[in-house]
Order: C-alpha cells, then sequence, then structure tokens
C-alpha cells in the first residue's frame, strides 16, 4: 500500500497528460519529499525511490517501449486509413 502510493505518484508526475507534460526527476524528487515530510507518503519508500530512481525508470521505459511501439503502429494505420477514406470521399 504504502509503495503503491508512491509508485501512483511517480506515475501522475513522470506521465505526459493531455493538460500538462512530464515533470522533470528533480520535480518530481522535490514533490516526494515534500509530500513525505508532511506524512502523507512513505519517507522509507521515497528514500529508495530517490536512491534508485533512474535504474526503475530506465526499468520501466525498457518494458514500455513494446507498448508504446505498438500505439504507435496503430496510430499510422489510422492515419492512412483515414487519409483513404478522404481520397475515396467517404469522409471529409
Amino acid at each position: 500500500k504504502r509503495i503503491l502510493a508512491v509508485a501512483d505518484i511517480v506515475s501522475a508526475l513522470r506521465g505526459v497528460r493531455s493538460y500538462k507534460k512530464e515533470f522533470e526527476k528533480e520535480k518530481i524528487m522535490a514533490i516526494l519529499q515534500e509530500e513525505a515530510q508532511k506524512g502523507k507518503i512513505d519517507l522509507e519508500v521515497v528514500e529508495v525511490v530517490t536512491k534508485y530512481y533512474d535504474e526503475m525508470m530506465e526499468e520501466v521505459d525498457h518494458s514500455c517501449q513494446q507498448i508504446l511501439d505498438y500505439y504507435k503502429d496503430m496510430e499510422k494505420e489510422y492515419k492512412e486509413i483515414v487519409q483513404e477514406f478522404k481520397q475515396k470521399k467517404i469522409i471529409k
């Protein structure tokens, strides 16, 4: 539970959303430390994340790459289909 709370925050801050860009590592660490100091999240977990952040994010990026590649392929195919439909005047 304590680990998931910190992981959820890191995911939200590091992830790109429609309303925000990815936060830099330093900003993420500052927010985690601030929340831990307030007692809202576990300080021990934050310390572990701080120590191993780069290695953890490298693993996350590596494990997500296949899914991201698949998404990009789907997006490319979608655009090609839309273009084909426009050429055939099926859609505007």
